[in-house]
């Protein structure tokens, strides 16, 4: 399991008497009480799918609606192999991913340059305390948020939400090819937001090629050449200096995911979202 699918596992409905099991049970026969609970068990870390996706706004709002109306219509598919919250979590993704195509669709996407200069050097995460994580948290998120919509969905699908190059291709419309460039291009805006010391050095000193090491931190270097690129790293600073900053903004995103406050769908929302599901049964029909 991955990480940000062990984020979501948190079980809805651990209030006194009412397990995962009945709680998916009643769902199953239809219990609008036992689909209010996981609206209002849930809807937070739902939202928090659909706005690393999509940005903070009313298209995150409407994909987290999105996600509850279609676990409700299909959670007779649901089959209890992972917890009700990863499933979940994964439907709130297709949701998001599919708020993002018809933004695609109103307006030409907006291909951002990196943003400006001004941004302090970023310390590990794991070392901070949690007022300086929560800060830290703020400056990767504000560096992703200025993204354009492709580039910051394919930056969280892959460094924060874990989702393999092909899916996420798939899922976008794009090739594996393009992904991994708009990837590479995404970390990079982000690093020269974040660690400034990066921008100086866009490329080694040394006269090695970027793009080989960018291969093998994605474990994507063709066999013969990992050998040579593997005894320049250990002989070369200025190159495991790069490798390792490089790195530190690939995981950064993920490690602050959680660290900021959590944001809940608005009670609007929620009430429309129960509405909603009023004129509709939930079906056999599968949402994954």
């Amino acid at each position: 399991m991955s990480e940000s699918a062990a984020r979501a596992e948190g079980a809805p409905g651990e209030a006194p008497g009412l397990s995962e099991r009945d709680l998916v049970a009643r769902l199953k026969c239809g219990d609008e009480a036992a689909y209010e609970e996981l609206v209002r068990s849930l809807s937070a870390k739902v939202l928090a799918v659909a706005r690393r996706v999509l940005g903070s706004g009313g298209d995150a709002e409407d994909a987290a609606q999105d996600a509850f109306l279609a676990a409700w219509r299909g959670i007779a598919g649901f089959d209890g192999r992972s917890s009700l919250g990863t499933w979940l979590h994964r439907i709130a993704l297709n949701a998001a991913i599919a708020r993002l195509k018809a933004r695609a669709r109103r307006k030409e996407v907006a291909m951002q340059d990196g943003p400006a200069d001004g941004a302090a050097d970023l310390p590990s995460l794991g070392e901070a305390d949690p007022a300086q994580r929560t800060e830290l948290a703020r400056k990767v998120w504000g560096a992703i948020e200025e993204l354009g919509d492709v580039d910051r969905a394919v930056l969280v699908l892959r460094d924060v939400e874990e989702v393999s190059s092909k899916e996420v291709a798939e899922a976008l419309g794009l090739t594996d090819a393009t992904v991994r460039q708009r990837l590479h291009r995404a970390r990079q805006v982000v690093a020269e937001r974040l660690r400034p010391s990066l921008r100086e050095d866009r490329k080694i000193v040394c006269g090695g090629r970027l793009d080989l090491l960018f291969d093998y931190i994605d474990e994507s270097l063709e066999k013969e050449l990992m050998t040579p690129v593997f005894e320049h790293l250990a002989s070369c600073a200025k190159c495991r200096g790069f490798l390792g900053a490089y790195r530190q903004t690939i995981v950064a995103p993920r490690e602050s995911a959680d660290a900021l406050e959590s944001v809940d769908l608005p009670e609007r929302r929620k009430r429309r979202v129960l509405e909603a599901a009023r004129t509709l049964r939930p079906s056999s029909g599968a949402v994954m």
